[in-house]
């Protein structure tokens, strides 16, 4: 299978060509309920993570949420 050079969170990656955010986001462990995923400075929704497939040179940013804390 063909590979396309991508880039996430700021790291150069190699991936299959034609793979979605969701298979992405799935081989490198990732629940996509909960992060968001910005693919070029455009937020992808979460319905549309399968179906958004990369392409050679995309700059994908994953933002994971962060719970806890307490009372200030």
């Amino acid at each position: 299978m063909n590979k396309i050079s991508i880039q996430v969170n700021g790291e150069k990656m190699s991936v299959d060509a034609d793979i979605s955010l969701e298979k992405l986001l799935s081989s490198l462990e990732i629940n996509h309920d909960h992060v968001s995923v910005a693919v070029n400075d455009e937020v992808i929704s979460r319905e549309s993570l399968s179906n958004h497939r990369l392409r050679n040179e995309d700059q994908v940013e994953i933002i994971h949420f962060v719970g806890g804390g307490g009372r200030i």
